[in-house]
């Protein structure tokens, strides 16, 4: 069969390559969808299905293709919404052929069905997919029309099934003579729908359901264990800043201390996804004063300095957009302040390495306590070392359960004043220390992001790391300057050259660049990035093809990508078990680094490059994809490099002869990478150049100095 005039050279177009041969893959699947459709309404159809005939590949017989045409629900539109009369009510039925339909909020538009409710009475109930066999999610409108609908709630993830927690469920409260509105959507817009189950049911909540019922704590401590599987959220409820408007199913408690109080709260012991957020009541309304959820914790609480007389409110739920309710696990109790919560009780670390392990949810902030750059640090901690070397020291958190994590360091002068050294909210970061320096920890959750901070069991390490020595260089690659890509907007940085040598537990990678940083006075570990990609067996099939943004396909298989970090310190996590850190120091116009035997395999010779660019803004991430400029242009640098391979680029050919005419002439005064002497007789010189032209041509089989 030939395929319509013009249509070969449209597709060859697409793809590149010439034109197309009617006997290819691709002009047969094109002749099968064309048959296919043209056949469809002309054979007879069965009920749930439709066959067509294919033709398989040449030489194979015709054969029925069964076609899946599932037909809709009944109540797969919302005109025709299923009728809730009486409860409980349970609905069972394949949604495989589900449409759209609905508002776009709530997203999961895809085979959608849909339930209808009045209710006879003032009552509270609850909805689920709880049984169903794919990823639900669900939407609670009220309104007359479907362009007039007003959503109410929206729900995924919230209950058991066999995607786990990834069916919905809802509870609300209705009202006499109000029409409730039940849409059930497929959310995985990869998945189909499939057996849908829906559940509703009447209950009662709980008596502290409503802020005005708000159950009174007589005194401390208090726990009390309540489901809150028909805990309702009311209309223009307060919603905790730390949850973006997504609570759901709350009750309420209150407390009025009669003395001035550290208060903890917590939902440990609870089976679901928790919050907490406590409210203060003041004349001008509720104000917020904390918050806290098991997203950021596994074991929710929060504490507050509670003032005598002062009406306190806590508010404890769940989330719209995850476990909606459960059994709810609520206490309160009196906090004592870690015993380095200010800087004057600050513990002393008097050897490395060490290690402590504190709950500083209680912590405070002193009054007009440090601030380090833009990191403000609330509920913290204090640490104090005497370095007794000139060292790197790593400070790590790993094990701390809060991600709001943040580290400043200072360093004490003779006066006691305590001078800004180094910020991170890395877990892991590490600077260079000098000996009989006093340097100062402030550890704990960073106070920018929310009005309070949030703390937790937090974990501090300190250990000391040799500064690690680099040889002298044994290669030196040159960089044309100037040639940057345009794209790329004027804060980049232009490489000179890279020089560097392979130590007895190291390989160090010099990158000298044209300026220094670019806007003036400011660091360059701030504005610019570096990304090394190795191929460490020298082996294209292996490894990665990603990782190298440079616009030519270098044919390495990237087996490890190393990038440098302003936040990390000096510290470059590799992210390898059992490897340590690179490390790297800049100066004004280059950058260093230090990366260890262990993480290039199973040592030399391997194959590197190297690509540059600005950072996004100071401290953000490195704009990876967009590089301003690359080394080498195009290919890739070999260490140790091979015999006759001046150029370092891992073959030696007629541009190492010419580098070699051009040294031995006088014209350049080093080899990028000095194994120019392939006769073996200490001399880099013309005979050495016709030797590689030699080889190059197959004249010969090897060079003198590689059979010595």
């Amino acid at each position: 069969m030939r395929l319509p005039e013009g249509t070969q050279d449209r597709l060859s177009r697409l793809r590149g390559k010439s034109p197309v041969d009617p006997d290819s893959v691709l002009a047969r699947a094109l002749v099968i969808a064309v048959l296919t459709l043209l056949m469809h309404s002309a054979l007879p159809a069965t009920a749930g299905s439709a066959q067509v005939l294919v033709s398989h590949w040449p030489g194979a017989d015709a054969a029925p293709l069964s076609v899946d045409s599932e037909s809709p629900p009944a109540n797969d539109d919302f005109a025709n919404a299923a009728v809730i009369t009486t409860f409980p009510f349970t609905d069972a039925l394949t949604a495989k052929g589900a449409g759209p339909d609905g508002p776009l909020l709530c997203s999961g538009r895809r085979g959608t069905v849909w339930y209808r409710f009045t209710a006879p009475t003032d009552a509270k109930i609850a909805v689920d997919t709880f049984g169903s066999d794919y990823n639900t999610r669900l939407a609670v409108y009220t309104g007359e029309s479907i362009d007039t609908l007003t959503e109410i709630a929206c729900n995924d993830r919230a209950g058991p099934g066999p995607y786990g927690t990834e069916q919905s469920r809802w509870s609300l409260s209705v009202k006499t003579g109000s029409t409730y509105y039940f849409r059930v959507a497929l959310l995985d817009q990869h998945e189909r729908s499939g057996l849908l189950v829906f559940n509703a049911g009447e209950g009662a909540s709980p008596s502290n359901d409503d802020f005005v019922d708000a159950q009174a704590v007589p005194n401390l401590p208090f726990s009390e264990t309540t489901s809150t599987d028909f805990a309702t959220l009311e209309p223009n409820e307060p919603q905790a800043f730390c949850l973006g408007g997504n609570a759901a199913s709350t009750v309420w408690y209150r407390l009025t201390p009669t003395e001035d109080v550290l208060v903890v709260a917590d939902t440990i012991g609870s089976d679901f996804t928790t919050f907490l957020s406590v409210w203060a009541e003041r004349p001008s309304g509720l104000t917020q004063v904390n918050c806290t959820s098991r997203l950021s914790l596994p074991d929710p609480r929060l504490a507050i300095k509670a003032l005598a007389g002062q009406t306190y409110y806590f508010q404890a739920g769940g989330f719209s957009f995850r476990e909606q309710a459960g059994t709810l696990v609520f206490g309160l109790s009196v906090g004592t302040r870690p015993p380095n919560d200010d800087i004057g009780d600050a513990t002393v670390v008097s050897a490395l390495p060490f290690g402590d392990f504190v709950d500083n949810t209680t912590a405070s902030s002193e009054p007009d306590e440090q601030v380090c750059g833009d990191t403000t640090i609330g509920a913290s901690v204090w640490y104090r070392h005497r370095a007794t070397e000139d060292a790197i020291i790593a400070v790590d958190l790993t094990g701390s359960e809060f991600v709001e994590r943040a580290v400043s360091v200072y360093v004490e002068d003779e006066l006691g004043v305590l001078l800004p050294f180094e910020c991170s909210i890395r877990r892991r970061f590490g600077f260079v220390a000098s000996a009989g320096t006093n340097y100062v920890f402030q550890v704990g959750s960073m106070a920018s992001a929310f009005p309070a901070p949030r703390g937790g069991n937090l974990s501090f390490a300190l250990e000391s790391l040799r500064i690690p020595a680099c040889p002298a260089p044994q290669f030196s690659v040159p960089d044309l300057v100037g040639d940057l890509d345009v794209n790329v907007r004027r804060e980049r940085p232009d490489l000179v050259g890279v020089s560097g040598a392979l130590g007895t537990d190291n390989f160090c990678a010099t990158l000298e660049f044209a300026d220094g940083s670019e806007p003036p006075g400011t660091d360059l570990e701030v504005t610019t990035f570096a990304w090394f990609v190795f191929d460490t067996d020298e082996n294209p099939e292996t490894g990665s093809d990603l990782g190298y943004s440079c616009a030519v396909d270098l044919g390495l298989g990237i087996d490890l990508s190393v990038g440098t970090s302003a936040t990390a310190g000096v510290l470059v996590p590799l992210y390898q078990p059992g490897v340590p850190d690179a490390i790297v120091f800049y100066s004004e116009r280059s950058l260093t680094i230090s990366i260890p035997q262990s993480a290039l395999g199973d040592g030399p010779p391997f194959n590197f490059a190297v690509m540059v660019g600005p950072r996004a803004d100071p401290g953000g991430m490195p704009t990876m994809l967009k590089p301003s400029d690359c080394l080498p242009n195009g290919d890739f640098i070999q260490w140790p490099a091979a015999l006759g391979n001046a150029n370092c680029t891992g073959v030696a050919n007629a541009i190492d002869a010419a580098l070699l005419l051009q040294l031995h002439g006088g014209l350049i005064n080093t080899l990028p990478c000095d194994v120019g002497d392939v006769d073996g007789d200490n001399d880099v010189d013309a005979i050495d150049a016709a030797l590689i032209l030699q080889f190059v041509a197959g004249l010969l089989d090897s060079l003198p100095a590689a059979d010595d």
